[in-house]
């Protein structure tokens, strides 16, 4: 869908024309109407709607629109549209979404009417009884051919950014939850790709004022697990739009403990996610969001282990469980999908990871094993979302072989900085992968040293700048920087 276009191409037809048949019998369409310079104008619907003979058609208002307000005549079906007396602009856009009922064999159907007015005065529409969409004239096919962005006028959506913040991150999956079960108008032509899709405002808003058309990421106008999917889809997409507004809780503290005493190579650390203590009373809780961060040198990302459980937060049938593994990050949403605010305390999510198998060269001889919280939210059953305060935590890693690895490669180097070559220089005759690279982590030499103490290595083909020179042996690896300036 073309989302920068002219007016004049509105003119032509490039949303009418569009039909949402929702069921086989009554087809409503689009209609595109110019308004001019009135302050009110009645539109016959029905004039280019589908309706069969022997049905009895009741329109209504499902979305009013944006600058002025709509009413539908209970005796002839017509819509009264009346300009907004606030708004005095000669050039504006507005839409307003209607369906039509009938009742004698349940038929639905639903549409939207474009209201344009321009700034050129000989631009006319013609709009007659049982028009089509291209019965529509211009006596001047340019309206100042001014560019717009129909989304900034109509409110379009980005599929997965359920918060309308421009970014589809672990927070948009809160609002499934929040929204989850219901219903509004389908999205015209929806799919699941990171594009602007126009939508029709749902009847539903957020107390953030969120419309839930936002939180349809299908666009199948039902909010349910589905949606989800799209959130995963999309995620860490960015629409370069950045409203984040939430509350603040104090009171309320997202808590990680690691549960070994004290962690080495290989081995698998456990750990617990906890909203409070057990003897804590948080009211109002639906879910939670946070983000995780860890030292991708030292843990393997992807031997991450994380899948809820029962807890007071609710049951594994009651919860909608997010998560997302990046180098670096752990992004964590739980969130109830039954509109029930939970009230408790204490463990909400276990996690395991594994620490990688070679530290040594990775860590210092003090380094700890440090899981942080980035950011942690709470949300309600109204789609308040609060930030809450966090603590991560630390234990000390004890590593093998450290005399070992400190004895075996202490090595000298010679010169640095360097131009024509280097002389590495190793402690004891002994077998050593030797490698250099820049950094950006391309490989520019690397040698095998077996039962060697020295090795030249020539350096005049290499760019000037900083590299870095590894040794590895059977105890583990260092890393030395070494600049080369020609």
């Amino acid at each position: 869908m073309m989302l920068f276009t002219r007016f004049f191409l509105f003119c032509f037809g490039l949303f009418i024309g569009h039909s949402l048949l929702v069921s086989a019998q009554v087809n409503s369409v689009d209609d595109v109407i110019f308004i001019g310079d009135a302050a009110t104008l009645s539109i016959d619907v029905l004039a280019n709607d589908f309706i069969p003979n022997d049905f009895t058609p009741h329109v209504n208002i499902l979305s009013q629109p944006s600058i002025g307000h709509a009413s539908v005549d209970p005796n002839t079906q017509i819509i009264t549209y009346q300009r907004s007396p606030l708004n005095d602009e000669s050039s504006y856009f507005d839409i307003l979404t209607y369906s039509v009922e009938c009742s004698e064999a349940n038929q639905f159907g639903q549409a939207s009417i474009f209201i344009l007015s321009g700034t050129d005065s000989n631009v006319e529409l013609e709009y007659y009884e049982g028009f089509e969409p291209n019965d529509i004239s211009i006596s001047a096919p340019d309206l100042n051919a001014e560019n717009i962005n129909v989304c900034d006028l109509i409110g379009c959506v980005w599929p997965g950014d359920t918060d309308n913040d421009g970014f589809v991150d672990v927070w948009d999956a809160l609002n499934v939850g929040v929204a989850y079960g219901m219903e509004g108008p389908a999205r015209i032509d929806a799919d699941a790709s990171w594009t602007q899709q126009y939508a029709p405002d749902w009847a539903f808003d957020n107390l953030n004022g969120i419309n839930y058309k936002h939180i349809d990421c299908d666009g199948n106008g039902i909010i349910d697990a589905a949606d989800m999917n799209i959130v995963s889809e999309n995620y860490q997409e960015v629409s370069g739009k950045a409203d984040d507004i939430t509350e603040v809780n104090s009171d309320v503290e997202l808590k990680v403990e690691i549960l070994n005493e004290t962690v080495s190579e290989g081995e698998t650390v456990q750990a617990v996610v906890k909203l409070g203590e057990n003897f804590d009373t948080y009211e109002d809780i639906y879910g939670v969001a946070f983000r995780l961060s860890y030292d991708s040198e030292i843990i393997n990302p992807n031997s991450f282990e994380i899948e809820y459980v029962d807890s007071w937060i609710g049951t594994t049938e009651d919860i909608l469980f997010f998560k997302h593994v990046n180098p670096g990050t752990v992004d964590i949403s739980i969130v109830r999908m039954d509109h029930n605010n939970m009230m408790g305390g204490g463990l909400i999510l276990p996690l395991s990871f594994v620490m990688e198998e070679v530290l040594l060269g990775k860590i210092r001889d003090d380094e700890v094993i440090n899981i942080e919280v980035l950011r942690s939210t709470i949300i309600d059953n109204t789609g308040v979302l609060s930030e809450i305060s966090a603590s991560g935590d630390a234990k000390e890693i004890v590593t093998t072989g450290t005399d070992e690895l400190h004895t075996s490669l202490d090595f000298g180097i010679y010169p640095n900085p360097a131009n024509q070559f280097i002389q590495l220089n190793l402690p004891s005759y002994d077998k050593a992968q030797v490698r250099i690279t820049d950094s950006n982590g391309q490989v520019w030499e690397q040698y095998l040293m077996n039962n060697q103490k020295q090795l030249n290595i020539h350096t005049s083909h290499l760019p000037s700048g900083m590299y870095f020179l590894s040794v590895q042996n059977k105890h583990g690896i260092v890393n030395q920087r070494i600049n080369i300036v020609h």
